[in-house]
């Protein structure tokens, strides 16, 4: 059986609102080592440290930002998604029962998904 759209979403969706919330970020600290870690609460504790990293080693910097960013970036992806699969529905309702171009929609988007494993 084909994967629908929302079941590949799911356990991604899931994953994001089990997260932490953010805003995540990287602290540089003296230019020679950082931390990986979410905004300090009004406590003052950081509720999750994921890692220390030697700002030195090739790509820290970049891995740094990759992983700040991406329960942002996972939202905003889920979104598109999910408005991709609305325009679909709406097609659907456009097209009287006739639910080609819909169907090429969602084609698209759940062969994109499945092939990203």
């Amino acid at each position: 059986m084909t994967e629908t759209i929302k079941t590949l979403l799911q356990p991604i969706q899931d994953r994001l609102n089990a997260a932490t919330p953010g805003p995540w970020d990287f602290e540089p600290f003296d230019g020679s080592f950082g931390i990986y870690s979410l905004e300090m609460q009004d406590d003052g504790s950081f509720p999750a440290v994921i890692g220390y990293a030697d700002a030195s080693e090739a790509g820290t910097q970049d891995d740094a930002a990759f992983i700040a960013a991406a329960p942002t970036d996972q939202a905003r992806l889920l979104a598109a998604v999910q408005a991709v699969e609305r325009m679909a529905q709406y097609l659907d309702k456009l097209a009287d029962g006739d639910r080609h171009y819909a169907d090429l929609f969602r084609k698209a988007v759940t062969d994109a998904l499945t092939e990203a494993r």
